[in-house]
């Protein structure tokens, strides 16, 4: 009776795909339990201030005879002072910040010399720093002049290293990390010189 009246498919609800810029995979580290992830970072401190205390140690030795176990000895030796020093820096330059933007990069610049003056003149505390400020002193704008420098070469190399993940970041810490340890004390040992 009457036309017969078509049947109307069944819709069916398609899963939408996400979005090809958004990650759909957290980061490693973040997926661990808590009981992992704080010993995790802890040890990677650990690794990266010993190796910097290291590395200080290994170019303030040239072009003496230095041996790897030797370097690492003294590194670790001034682990504990070289934690702190580094700790005091962070926050008196962060403290500068916060106060305004000028204060802080004059701290940068005062305090850059702070962890070295721990390992070459075993200054300890709040006596690495105003010793730091002490060699700065007077060649100010020298030597943030160079600082500036060296920031503006290594930082796009950071950026482009953050793009390839882990790899990337590992090629740069092992490739600049030396260069900017042994430039810094480069500068240190001129100003050293000059007020010595």
């Amino acid at each position: 009776i009457g036309p017969e009246i078509p049947e109307i498919p069944e819709a069916r609800v398609q899963p939408s795909l996400a979005p090809t810029f958004i990650s759909t995979k957290a980061e490693p580290l973040l997926t661990l339990p808590w009981y992992l992830f704080f010993p995790i970072i802890l040890a990677t401190s650990l690794i990266s201030i010993l190796g910097t205390a290291s590395l200080i140690s290994a170019v303030k030795e040239v072009p003496k005879d230095w041996k790897v176990r030797g370097v690492l000895k003294e590194g670790w030796s001034k682990y504990w002072p070289f934690f702190w020093v580094s700790l005091l820096t962070g926050l008196v330059i962060g403290l500068g910040f916060l106060l305004f933007i000028l204060p802080g990069i004059i701290f940068v610049i005062w305090l850059a010399f702070s962890v070295y003056t721990v390992i070459c003149e075993d200054k300890k505390g709040f006596k690495a720093l105003s010793r730091s400020r002490e060699l700065v002193k007077g060649h100010w704008w020298a030597t943030a002049k160079r600082i500036f420098a060296l920031m503006i070469i290594t930082f796009p190399l950071s950026l482009g290293a953050q793009s390839i993940p882990y790899l990337g970041q590992f090629a740069y810490m092992i490739l600049f990390t030396p260069f900017s340890i042994i430039y810094s004390y480069l500068i240190y040992q001129n100003l050293k010189e000059i007020k010595d």
